[in-house]
């Protein structure tokens, strides 16, 4: 896609173009380019988007629970029409701004909100009289919208810290509030900028230090980034941290069988090339059980077929080049001299130009490791029992955010037990990827 009109980066709602500084960023890959207005706050702007927020507040308490139900279920609703305007924007910059292809955007779009809408009634009322909560969000979609409903749901209005290298679809949902409830719309704003940037040092520093006790953070995003808007905020304020960024799939050995080895390998496949593997739920590790029909190094090979048939056919892979190819291309280097020395197993994963873009590394020695780095490459590591699992998965059980699980109902309980006391959300290995509601208490 070209485009030579700039597409919106931010929401500010009450403030127009004219009355704030823009430049605009020009993004390209090889799916197409768009170029991007983006605010250049200054620190008085940012106080008087900041206020404005917290002055929408008595018009949010004053809508009951059943109005914003509805106002969200229409919402929604509007983004599951593929001809709804923010939708098509959506489905048309995404692929730029993210490199994933117009069918894995398509594909998370459809997810997301047909997920959400199922979910409504779960929406919780956790936060007790917020006035404010600001949110920093990883450059995937999905976050943005359970946020933003789950704030607006609480009476707090939301300041919405967009990834500055995907700041659209932060911005479009914001504005698609309007065309439900203008008076809603007022509740959020969506702005990007870029962290870490001295220019931006003293508006962070606004931003964070003038949070009160009644006002909370919310940061998607590594432990680092957590720490350092610790650092920043004012020390009453509430800091949500959701940082854990490793999926793991377990698969038991009925699950290795003619009858379910099939079905098994095609969920695991989807699920490793959904996000392109970037996803903080995103498998980057199987356990498979000894013992089955099949071995383990069979569904391994397997697995390799369908994520094949996964990139050619259903969700390709989209842009692949500059850092990402680059992280891919060292692993399957790391992977083929571990093949060739007799550590391993490698199977390619190719896309329909017959490149390699990703890969099943079978560890035939047993030891369990998770890849570097490079996007739809997994390890796949045979186990004997539960004992193991549990062994195996130590060094990593902190930052494991899901577990997906294909066995038996009898055994999915033991393995359920097992690390739910973690904090790990674990799921049928089906539903892995959808995430929803109930995943996130913002407790």
């Amino acid at each position: 896609m070209k485009s030579n009109t700039p597409i919106n980066g931010y929401y500010i709602n009450g403030i127009s173009d004219t009355e704030i500084e823009l430049e605009t960023k020009l993004i390209e890959n090889s799916l197409g380019k768009v170029k991007v207005k983006m605010p250049k706050l200054n620190s008085e702007t940012l106080e008087y988007v900041l206020s404005n927020l917290r002055l929408s507040k008595e018009g949010l308490a004053a809508k009951t629970d059943k109005e914003l139900l509805n106002l969200f279920n229409t919402n929604l609703g509007l983004w599951l029409d593929k001809d709804y305007g923010p939708r098509k924007c959506a489905q048309d910059i995404l692929p730029i701004t993210l490199g994933y292809s117009p069918q894995m955007v398509e594909t998370i779009l459809n997810g997301i909100f047909s997920i959400l809408k199922e979910d409504l009634s779960d929406l919780k009322k956790t936060w007790n009289s917020k006035e404010l909560s600001v949110v920093t969000y990883p450059d995937i979609p999905g976050p943005q919208v359970i946020t933003v409903l789950h704030s607006l749901f609480n009476r707090t209005p939301i300041f919405c810290k967009s990834p500055h290298g995907e700041p659209v679809f932060s911005a479009l949902y914001a504005k698609s509030l309007e065309d439900v409830d203008k008076q809603l719309a007022k509740s959020v704003s969506a702005v990007p900028w870029e962290g870490g940037d001295k220019e931006n040092a003293g508006l962070e520093k606004i931003l964070y230090s003038g949070l009160g006790k009644k006002d909370a953070v919310v940061v998607f995003g590594s432990s680092k980034t957590a720490s350092k808007i610790d650092s920043l905020k004012n020390k009453d304020s509430e800091l949500i941290q959701y940082s854990k960024g490793i999926g793991i799939i377990i698969i038991g050995k009925e699950y290795l069988s003619k009858e379910n080895i099939d079905t098994a390998a095609s969920n695991c496949a989807f699920n490793i090339s959904m996000y392109n593997r970037n996803a903080c739920f995103s498998p980057q590790g199987i356990l498979a059980e000894r013992g089955g029909e099949f071995a383990p190094e069979d569904f391994a090979r397997l697995l390799g077929v369908k994520m094949t048939q996964v990139a050619q056919r259903i969700l390709p892979v989209g842009d692949f080049s500059g850092d990402d190819y680059a992280r891919f291309a060292q692993t399957h280097r790391s992977a083929e001299l571990k093949r060739i020395s007799g550590f391993v197993d490698y199977f390619f994963v190719t896309d329909e130009n017959k490149k390699a873009v990703g890969g099943v590394i079978y560890q035939k020695k047993g030891n369990f490791e998770l890849p570097r780095g490079g996007q739809r490459v997994v390890t796949v590591t045979p186990f004997k029992e539960i004992s193991d699992v549990k062994t195996i998965l130590s060094e990593y059980i902190e930052n494991i955010h899901t577990i997906g699980l294909g066995m038996d109902n009898k055994k999915y309980e033991k393995y359920d037990l097992l690390f739910k006391e973690s904090g790990v959300r674990v799921s049928p290995l089906s539903d892995m990827l959808k995430l929803s509601i109930r995943d996130y208490k913002f407790v």
